[in-house]
């Protein structure tokens, strides 16, 4: 089957009306998406939570006021 057929075929297939589908199918689908929906919020709250644990309130001090020890051990204060 060369290109200009299967694009043929593809248009035909794209042009035709889909089939209906089953409702037991349906209400499969629409429960596996909530499913997912809420895996993926509970990961991404868990991500946030572990984000958060790692700063600590000493590192985010420093990440705002830009004061604190750098690795070197020298003072990153105003002078």
């Amino acid at each position: 089957m060369n290109r200009s057929q299967r694009e043929a075929t593809v248009r035909r297939m794209m042009e035709e009306t889909p089939p209906p589908v089953p409702p037991e199918l349906y209400a499969d689908a629409v429960r596996r998406g909530v499913r997912l929906l809420r895996r993926r919020a509970a990961a991404r709250r868990l991500l946030w939570l572990l984000l958060c644990a790692a700063c600590d309130d000493s590192t985010t001090d420093r990440l705002v006021t830009g004061t604190g020890t750098s690795r070197t051990g020298t003072s990153r204060g105003p002078a």
